[in-house]
């Protein structure tokens, strides 16, 4: 695929390669000016095949520019290191600044509401937010749902035949419940 790519790229930009052959002839049969398969070509003819070579010559100078370029591009790219490595030899992961933080000297202003927990090691500093809100009331509000929930699992887990008595259940309710509309209306 690649030489067929690059034939057709060099018929593009040199189309006189393949069109010069058959184009004596054509033009012959064509006009039948006595142009003989070995004569000189019109000079529009030759135009193109100048032109051609134009473009051959423009796109050349813009691979090598490209080229020359890219490798001064690479010579002259600085050396990866780290940005800010706070005095420490071999900055880690586990010495960067976290959203935490960021955070605990504005959680601070709000006191004993927004205060963060603060675990300190020996060699380690960690805070953990608190959340009023989350913590005292939806969790304990998405337990009791789960457990709610958990009581109608059985219901959940059965046969298909089952699920066709649930059907058959809620229909005859249904039923039930549209005949007592019916017979308290008159």
């Amino acid at each position: 695929m690649l030489a067929l790519a690059a034939a057709c790229t060099l018929v593009g930009l040199l189309p006189m390669i393949a069109v010069r052959p058959a184009m004596t002839t054509a033009v012959s049969l064509l006009i039948s000016t006595g142009v003989a398969p070995g004569d000189a070509l019109p000079a529009s003819v030759e135009s193109a095949t100048a032109l051609g070579g134009l473009w051959a010559l423009l796109l050349g100078l813009g691979g090598a520019a490209w080229f020359i370029r890219r490798r001064v591009a690479v010579a002259r790219r600085a050396p990866r290191a780290a940005t800010w490595g706070c005095a420490y030899a071999e900055p880690s992961p586990r010495m960067q600044y976290t959203a935490g933080s960021f955070t605990t000297p504005l959680l601070l202003a709000f006191g004993r509401v927004g205060a963060p927990e603060v675990t300190r090691g020996r060699a380690s500093l960690e805070t953990r937010p608190r959340d009023i809100v989350l913590d005292g009331l939806v969790r304990p509000l998405w337990q009791k749902a789960k457990s709610v929930a958990a009581g109608f699992r059985p219901l959940q887990q059965g046969p298909v035949t089952r699920y066709l008595q649930y059907i058959v259940l809620t229909v005859v309710l249904l039923l039930g419940a549209l005949f007592a509309s019916i017979v308290r209306l008159p």
